[in-house]
């Protein structure tokens, strides 16, 4: 039992150290889902969001019909 305790101690280390490397802000939460073994927990956290740019609106286009132009002047 002893024996048990000191592998999965190593084991368990060398886990923090790559979810550490992985995602150095969130590897607490990462470590709570491959304890509990949620696969699904893991997979939601670790997926890359890329966070989108705004889009630049231009001035140059003109609304062509009367429901536009009533529209941006409400904007």
């Amino acid at each position: 039992m002893t024996y048990t305790f000191f592998v999965n101690a190593v084991v368990d280390r060398k886990v923090i150290s790559t979810l550490k490397e992985q995602d150095p802000t969130h590897w607490r939460e990462l470590y709570k889902y491959y304890m509990t073994n949620d696969r699904y927990g893991y997979v939601v956290a670790t997926e890359c969001v890329k966070e989108e740019e705004p889009i630049k609106m231009t001035s140059y286009r003109r609304p062509k019909s009367d429901l536009a132009k009533n529209f941006a002047k409400g904007l």
